[in-house]
């Protein structure tokens, strides 16, 4: 009785209106020929936090096309809930919705009717005559839902199992639930995540984190005009999170790029302050532009913007590799496209995050150096290779013993940087917030070496009503360049190789300043500065001029997102940006001027004497007078976009669509002075110039340019299983003519999900994907093609006389060109993505290839020499690239250590196509068949190390005119007396060279990826190398390394070939010609594979109960290494820098603090 009474007291509590509704809709679903369970695939992303129940139904309405019906009294529809899911089912989104509110649903067409789930009645005994037995007693247990970075997870379904109590966490991440006292699991879900089941035991509070589900597949990628999940790709698409590289320091975001993703090559050459790596993406295309376009959050931006962002104000980087995703960006896209999503507000309560990190550097290799005393053993070796005598006596090398003047002991300093930065992120349903400031500054290791970067964002999302919402996102940056001047180094030099190379080489016989009596002092304030050369390096650094740059650049992107009523799926959107930048260059040139040095000995000449004030060398640095030079820079620029996008799913299809309108427009100028002749050194003011006009000049220049774009694609999905996206660009570019002014970009991509078919039943396999791609790709040369080539231009030419006057004369530039038009490349792709056991292991392979044609070059011809002009440049030239890429990842946990392994690998090799050559050409001089980067030199049969060796040589054989000499390279004769001559003839000439190898850059490149945390304390590595590349040891001057004569030059040349040291590893001591070194060979070749630690951190996450006092949500602490060690054959130098006397490589080591509260 008691159980029937209850039972009707329950069904009672059902409203009328529900009854009514389910009925009526229950009839009309037999005439509906919409299935439920297609309705409930229907696919969908929605975002809510804190947001009542009935808003976030209409959401689901509007995204999926279906209709709720319900008592709001009943289901209290002005609860909150959070919920956050991307590209899930409308039934997934509606369990972890409704279940935890013990709401359920019945489908009725397109109606979706929610009824409250009654609680189950307690089984009733007293029928029986027995006892009931006492109920257990239940109790709350309290917990947080983290992820696997320890970031707090909103919406985060928490059910009893068995049961359909539950409830979801806050923004915080948090949860409350009641549950029994005994014998309790919970079930935590999250799209996206791993499900998982914890028993609760006697805990009252949890402390829970879910693992990524890979399997899912659910991680949503940035493309080009969008975002797609990656379940959903049919193209090649690598990507690196923000917060992967949030903890590296540095002052250029290229440099945390290497080894991240397969088939993009980044390489660091300096590590002077400042300086960022390149980045090329699957191979070199073109001799002309190989750079990616870069674009910053939907902007197209230049590669220097790309590293003034800071890496705390990314979100994501994409790299569209295949035609499939940078097709879109039409005629740019053809060398790939870097993608930069930044950080944008959530729906929650302010978060104030403050980051700080402080670095010092060391070189990765040490710093060539050499003795006083080993400088006077070159020189007495260098004597007796010619037979003369020897020059230092016993004399000057015991003075020598305890002395040694190095230039770096003066100059140079262990470079240290600081980086911070402030954010807040916050919000609420109808208005979200995002701002950053910070700054970095960075101690260069050449004193007066200094850099500055200071950014700061402020991104501010409204929502007007449910159809509209505008955002700004402002952003900021200036960079600062503080340096000595030195004139035969580019002005934003990041090798500064000529002025490096003239500090290490120089002399360590000769103190850089002395007192008024000539005793060597270090006091480069009050000393005399002297110099038994032309110059004093050290004058110059400490007390000569300067050269100061600045760059500051603002950026604002409007945006409005219009969602058209009554048509489901389809909205609009307007953006706008506008770029404002300006460099400031200012150079202040002073003489560099010495006491020569005066010996105060007639038996040592290195022993200082008395100064003489009239005995003065003067270094001009390139100018008549000490002087101001100032330039700017004033550039603008915006770019306007309007979109239409559709997105809708018909039941078990999925269609999106996006057409959209895109110019763009810059202008700038710049501006250059000069006043010479300044009255004062002290002051760098051009008042205080001369004001004679002939000792003042002026002059500037301006440019415009205008592009404008047509985009479409169309994406479609049927039953999450067959996919096929189809894109376009029709660009127009300001360099060509009207008649080829338009080019079309299309693409066409599927992919074939054979995981989701049914007759797929490997167990082992949980996710496989098959996808191809092929599309036409443009470049219109990135700056590298001068624009208006279909036009006969004009420069200034020679002045002339016309009677008494002196005119301007004009001169006509190349001939025009009126068929001039894009580079294009033709791109396939085809790979495989792929999820095992269970999603613990995935990964992807792609093979890719791209034919690129309509290379912009000069022909060659012959022309008369009456015609007075170069040649135009054509569109003629082709080339190939072919590659693969693979990546795999492993992902587990076992108790509280979760782990993962990654690796990845791209190779790419070039080849040569089409190329106009000499006519009678060698074949084997030809480079068509072969790749672009190729090593040539002469053949070495090692050093002379013995008189034996030397006497076996012809009689009448000579290298380069010079007979052979003991502690020599040897070269091998291989042709006679010129490039066609096969028959050796006993003469080394420049003709005995040939092609050495075919792989003068890295061919192959790959990361490995190693993480592991456990309660808080994590370890971050990435491993970082190069393969297939063949590395020629070089200096500035060219290939192989040269002597001077004088003294040692490198340190290498310590260790040189002597009758009492043959087995040296380079030749003796000599001059500048090729048998001592200076000739690209086998001898200098080496191989060029490394390994690198390019970047380790150890992070430790503080407790909740030790800063909470402190109001804290969350303190990480750790230790950073960058480039700490690397495996390679070459010992000389680090395998990446640039030359052997270009600025050196450094590692990093760094201690930082994140705090959020």
């Amino acid at each position: 009785m008691k159980r029937a009474k209850h039972l009707l007291t329950q069904f009672m509590k059902l409203s009328l209106v529900q009854i009514f509704l389910a009925c009526l809709f229950f009839g009309m679903s037999w005439a509906n020929d919409l299935s439920a369970q297609e309705l409930l695939n229907r696919r969908l992303s929605i975002q809510a936090s804190q947001k009542k129940i009935k808003a976030v139904l209409g959401d689901i309405e509007k995204a999926t096309d279906v209709r709720f019906s319900y008592s709001p009294q009943i289901i209290r529809s002005n609860r909150t809930v959070t919920l956050n899911v991307q590209n899930a089912t409308l039934g997934e989104v509606l369990d972890q919705l409704l279940k935890p509110l013990q709401i359920t649903y019945n489908v009725a067409g397109r109606q979706i009717i929610l009824i409250n789930l009654p609680p189950k009645p307690a089984p009733d005994h007293s029928g029986d005559g027995a006892q009931a037995p006492a109920q257990s007693v239940d109790r709350d247990v309290t917990g947080k839902i983290t992820d696997e970075k320890g970031a707090a997870l909103p919406g985060v379904s928490v059910v009893l199992k068995g049961t359909s109590r539950g409830t979801t966490t806050d923004g915080a991440g948090t949860f409350r639930l009641t549950i029994p006292n005994e014998g309790a699991t919970l079930v935590f879900s999250f799209v996206g995540y791993v499900k998982q089941e914890v028993a609760v035991g006697n805990e009252t509070s949890l402390s829970i984190s879910l693992a990524p589900d890979a399997q899912s597949l659910s991680e949503i990628v940035v493309v080009g005009y969008g975002t797609q999940s990656k379940a959903s790709l049919t193209g090649a698409v690598g990507s690196v999170k923000g917060e992967a590289i949030a903890s590296i320091p540095t002052a250029a975001l290229s440099n945390t790029l290497a080894g991240r993703v397969p088939g993009v090559n980044v390489v660091g050459n300096s590590g002077f302050v400042g300086a960022p790596s390149t980045i090329q993406i699957r191979g070199v295309g073109s001799f002309n532009n190989t750079a990616p376009l870069y674009v910053i959050d939907g902007i197209v931006q230049s590669k220097a913007l790309f590293d003034a962002l800071a890496p705390n104000e990314v979100e994501s980087i994409s790299i569209l590799k295949d035609a499939a995703t940078a097709s879109i960006y039409g005629a740019r896209g053809a060398n790939g496209v870097v993608l930069v999503k930044t950080k944008s507000g959530k729906a929650q309560k302010p978060v104030f995050s403050y980051s700080t990190v402080f670095s010092a550097q060391r070189t990765t290799r040490p710093l060539q150096s050499y003795s006083a005393t080993e400088e006077l053993q070159y020189i007495n070796d260098q004597a007796e290779t010619f037979g003369n005598p020897k020059p230092i006596t016993q004399e000057i090398f015991d003075y020598f013993k305890d002395k040694s003047y190095s230039i770096l002991d003066q100059i140079w300093q262990n470079p240290t940087s600081q980086q911070h930065d402030f954010s807040v992120n916050g919000g609420s349903e109808n208005i979200s917030y995002y701002m950053l400031t910070g700054f970095n500054k960075s101690m260069g290791s050449f004193k007066n070496t200094d850099y500055g970067r200071y950014n700061f964002r402020s991104n501010v999302t409204a929502k007007i009503n449910d159809y509209m919402s505008v955002n700004l996102n402002v952003s900021g940056t200036q960079r600062e360049s503080d340096r000595f001047y030195w004139p035969y180094d580019e002005p934003e030099s990041y090798t500064i190789a000529d002025f490096y190379r003239a500090t290490f080489n120089w002399t360590r016989l000769y103190p850089f300043y002395v007192d008024a009596q000539g005793k060597p002092t270090d006091d480069y304030r009050n000393g005399f500065p002297v110099s038994n050369g032309g110059w004093n390096p050290v004058e110059l650094v400490q007390n000569g001029g300067y050269r100061r740059l600045t760059y500051r650049t603002l950026n604002a992107i409007g945006r409005f997102d219009l969602k058209i009523p009554f048509i489901d799926g389809l909205s609009t959107s307007f953006q706008y940006n506008y770029t404002a930048s300006d460099r400031n260059a200012k150079d202040f040139i002073l003489f560099n001027k010495s006491y020569k040095f005066l010996p105060g000995s007639t038996t040592n000449r290195y022993l200082p004497g008395p100064i003489d004030p009239g005995q003065v060398n003067v270094h001009n640095l390139s100018s008549s007078y000490d002087q101001v030079v100032q330039n700017a820079s004033f550039d603008k620029a915006y770019q306007l976009n309007w979109f239409l996008n559709y997105a809708r799913t018909f039941g078990a299809h999925h269609v999106t669509g996006l057409l959209a309108y895109e110019q763009q427009k810059a202008v700038g100028n710049a501006l250059s002075g000069s006043a010479q002749d300044l009255l004062s050194r002290e002051v760098d003011q051009i008042f205080n110039a001369s004001t004679d006009r002939t000792k003042r000049t002026f002059d500037g220049n301006e440019y415009h340019n205008a592009r404008a774009s047509w985009v479409g694609r169309a994406h479609y999905e049927y039953r999450n299983k067959y996919i096929a996206e189809f894109s376009f660009r029709y660009d127009g570019s300001y360099i060509f003519p009207e008649n080829s002014r338009w080019g079309f970009f299309p693409s066409g991509s599927a992919a074939w999900v054979l995981s989701e078919e049914k007759f797929f039943k490997v167990p082992v396999i949980s996710f496989l994907k098959v996808r191809g791609s092929v599309g036409l790709l443009g470049d219109d040369g990135a700056g590298l093609i001068a624009a208006y080539q279909a036009q006969t231009n004009y420069r200034a030419g020679l002045p002339y006389v016309f009677g008494t006057s002196v005119y301007n004369g004009i001169q006509a530039g190349t001939p025009p060109n009126l068929n001039i038009t894009w580079e294009k490349a033709l791109s396939y792709n085809a790979g495989i993505d792929f999820g095992l056991l269970n999603g613990k292991l995935t990964g992807e392979v792609d093979y890719f290839y791209r034919h690129t044609y309509d290379i912009l070059g000069q022909r060659i011809r012959v022309i008369p020499g009456t015609y007075g002009a170069n040649l135009s440049s054509e569109n003629y030239a082709q080339m190939d690239v072919k590659g693969f890429e693979a990546a795999l990842t492993y992902n587990n946990r076992v108790g509280n250590v979760r782990y993962s392994v990654g690796a990845n690998m791209g190779y790419a090799r070039d080849k040569v196509v089409l190329l106009d050559e000499a006519a009678g050409l060698d074949p084997w001089r030809s480079a068509i068949g072969h790749p672009r980067n190729r090593v040539m030199g002469y053949v070495s049969d090692g050093i002379i190390r013995d008189q034996a060796t030397l006497e076996a040589l012809p009689a009448s054989f000579t290298q380069f005119g010079r007979k052979p000499m003991l502690g020599t390279i040897l070269y091998k004769d291989i042709r006679g007396t010129d490039w066609s001559s096969d028959t050796p003839d006993g003469k080394i000439t420049e003709y005995d060279q040939v092609y050495l190898s075919d792989n003068g850059i890295p061919r192959l490149n790959y990361g490995i990826t190693l993480f592991g945390e456990w309660k808080g304390l994590s370890l971050d590595v990435l491993f970082q190398g190069v393969g297939a590349y063949d590395r020629m040891i070089s200096t500035l001057n060219g290939g192989g390394v040269f002597q001077t004569g004088d003294r040692p030059y490198f340190a290498l040349w310590t260790d040189h070939w002597t009758p009492d040291n043959p087995d040296a590893p380079y030749p003796r001591a000599g001059q500048w010609s090729e048998e001592f070194g200076p000739a690209p060979s086998t001898f200098w070749l080496k191989n060029g594979a490394y390994m690198r630690l390019r970047n380790i951190t150890l992070a430790y996450n503080l407790p909740l109960k030790w800063i909470s006092t402190l109001k804290m949500q969350s303190c990480r602490v750790y230790l950073n290494g960058g480039n700490l060690f690397v495996i390679s054959p070459i010992k000389v130098m680090d395998p990446e820098q640039n030359t052997l006397d270009s600025y050196p490589l450094m590692k990093t080591f760094s201690a930082g603090l994140t705090v959020n509260f």
